[in-house]
């Protein structure tokens, strides 16, 4: 359990200090009346108070302020899962493992090289589903598709040449591996990161096979680790530890070259590029993969804690309606104590009974800002409110808006695109059709499309959507050097939402 707002937890042991405090100098203030009136007048006039109801009063007074704190404090227990939706690509590093991947020519050597810059590339790629093929003179998948990065991190960490009792490099088999993880329904939003030194000792024909992956919609970048130069090949033992090198029948070290010929084949047959590892590989392919178009990816979930405030505010409320309801006839509730159980029900329970409703509050502030046309300030009262509502797709619909006219395109299309969640396609059909808008400003001109596209399967009438679909496809048949320049006749403009945000 966690409390948000702890400084309330801090009012509890003086607020009932000052309860019991008060109800002494009642009692006390009851005792001297007893003590300084006729004894006769007295009797009368306490005839119908009953202490066991005095005492449950205070009780129940207590118990609705000290349960009033707590919900104020907003606790929070118990793990509520939000489905994770994403917009991205299915991506397999296919990572060379044979022993020549040991060879010392690039720092420390080839394959720890390699792992930090999976490692990198990764983080940079984010919202994308990684998955992670290893081969030596066979092929294994270690980690299917998965949207869990740390997953793929941990993975990274523990492949070894030493899980391939087989030796060679059987890149043909590799690729097969990798694809198998794919779609085979989808034709596009597929990508192969091939990585190894390039030597080829497979049985199967690469250029068929990748003939193949190209007709299915596979992308294939290969990156070529090691020097021209090459490198002795190592010897292992069976805890990965270098024992010696390998040498021919004369004596000779045997060296490892790569096959730069054979990956730049790959690569041009289906679409990619090839680089080195002296090349800057890690942003090249980074920004070849930003300008790909990409698929919604809903996969997994996140847990966050739930609010359970509810539970101590139900108890207080209880509490007060017990104690203002308590029977008169034989014992009266003294009108002091009566008061301040009004006065805790008016200025407790009230804003405890907003908390739901001060998320609105905050959005409805962000709205005003963003009409007068203070988007900075609109979209931070849309973060705070999205603090208490994290999930709320209307807030995260205007946040994407003001993030929009910030020109923050990035970060608006990811809100736009986690707002189409919502089960009302009204919302769903502008979701997609601002993200179309954001994509477009951020000219990803295959992306918008797709994303106009769905617009339009939720809101058939959406003219909008289909005027910019129409833009975009006879500007693409056009020169695409003056594409540019084009834009400026009319650019998409992202649909606001203003319905009661």
């Amino acid at each position: 359990m966690i409390w948000k707002y702890k400084i309330y937890l801090t009012f509890i042991i003086p607020s009932l200090i000052v309860l019991i405090v008060l109800f002494l100098l009642y009692v006390n203030k009851r005792r001297k009346l007893i003590k300084n009136f006729d004894t006769h007048l007295v009797s009368s006039f306490f005839n119908n108070f009953s202490n066991f109801k005095e005492i449950l009063g205070f009780i129940l007074l207590s118990i609705a302020t000290v349960f009033i704190l707590l919900s104020l404090a907003s606790p929070k227990w118990g793990l509520k899962k939000q489905p994770i939706v994403k917009h991205g690509l299915d991506i397999v590093y296919v990572v060379d493992l044979s022993r020549s991947m040991l060879a010392t020519d690039i720092k420390p050597n080839r394959l720890t090289a390699t792992k930090n810059g999976i490692k990198i590339l990764t983080k940079k790629l984010g919202n994308h589903r990684i998955g992670i093929v290893g081969f030596a003179g066979d092929a294994y998948i270690y980690c299917p598709l998965t949207i869990d990065i740390g997953a793929t991190m941990d993975y990274i960490d523990i492949i070894s040449p030493t899980d391939f009792p087989v030796p060679g490099t059987n890149i043909p088999k590799a690729l097969l591996e990798a694809n198998k993880l794919f779609n085979p329904k989808e034709h596009s939003y597929k990508v192969i990161i091939l990585i190894t030194d390039g030597e080829n000792f497979g049985d199967i024909s690469a250029s068929k096979i990748v003939k193949n992956l190209k007709k299915s919609g596979v992308i294939i970048f290969t990156v070529q680790m090691g020097t021209l130069k090459g490198a002795p090949v190592p010897k292992i033992d069976k805890y990965g530890r270098i024992v010696g090198y390998e040498k021919d029948s004369q004596g000779k070290l045997i060296l490892t070259k790569g096959n730069k010929e054979l990956l730049v084949k790959i690569s041009k047959i289906t679409g990619g590029k090839y680089y080195t590892s002296k090349m800057d590989w890690i942003n090249g392919i980074h920004n070849e993969l930003e300008g790909l178009r990409k698929k919604l990816i809903k996969g997994g979930n996140y847990e966050i804690l739930e609010e359970r405030y509810y539970i101590f505010l139900l108890i207080a409320v209880v509490s007060i309606i017990l104690f203002l309801l308590l029977d008169r006839k034989k014992g009266k509730i003294s009108k002091f104590f009566s008061r301040i159980g009004i006065l805790l029900f008016i200025i407790f329970l009230l804003p405890s009974c907003s908390f739901d409703k001060n998320y609105i509050d905050i959005a409805r502030k962000g709205n005003k800002y963003y009409h007068d046309k203070d988007f900075q300030k609109a979209l931070n009262m849309y973060n705070k409110a999205l603090k208490n509502s994290p999930t709320n797709y209307k807030i995260k619909f205007n946040k994407g808006d003001a993030e929009f006219q910030l020109r923050k395109y990035k970060n608006a299309q990811d809100d736009f695109i986690f707002s189409s969640q919502s089960e009302k396609n009204e919302i769903k059909a502008k979701a997609f059709y601002n993200a179309g808008n954001a994509a477009f400003r951020n000219k990803d001109y295959n992306q918008a499309l797709y994303y106009y596209y769905k617009a339009l399967e939720y809101n058939p009438r959406l003219k909008k959507a289909s005027y910019n679909i129409e833009y975009i496809l006879r500007n693409n048949k056009k020169n695409k050097s003056k594409s540019k320049s084009n834009t400026n006749n009319k650019t998409p403009t992202a649909t606001e939402y203003v319905k009661a945000r």
